[in-house]
């Protein structure tokens, strides 16, 4: 406990203190392959959804709720994250997706096996 519970400052330094950046939690996030470091929220379904024509520039308000249902059940089957970027700083050089934010690169499992590159699928998502 907090001897002022409306301390902002007491809670931030007492948790500077208490929470050391561990060797799994690294400061750069750029990755190949794997599970992606999600901002927002999953992306295969939406991989899958702009694939089949539909626009999410407004949401997913015109999407029927059983193709956007049919996509959230099977995306995860064929889609697969290739790339991740994260902001990039070194020295003067800083490179930053939105408000610190990634780039993912999706493909689908069928694409990567025949190295069809041209079909990927880049998402930005930042905070």
């Amino acid at each position: 406990m907090f001897p002022d519970e409306k301390d902002d400052d007491a809670f931030n330094n007492a948790w500077d203190e208490l929470t050391v950046k561990a060797p799994e939690d690294p400061e750069d996030r750029s990755q190949l392959l794997g599970w992606p470091d999600v901002i927002q929220n999953s992306m295969f379904s939406e991989c899958d959804l702009v694939t089949q024509g539909y626009y999410l520039g407004n949401g997913w308000i015109k999407i029927p709720k059983e193709v956007s249902q049919r996509a959230k059940e099977s995306a995860l089957d064929r889609w697969m994250l290739l790339l991740q970027l994260d902001t990039v700083e070194c020295g003067d050089f800083e490179l930053m997706f939105g408000d610190c934010g990634h780039i993912y690169f999706y493909i689908t499992k069928e694409d990567l096996a025949a190295r069809r590159f041209d079909r990927v699928w880049l998402i930005l998502q930042c905070c």
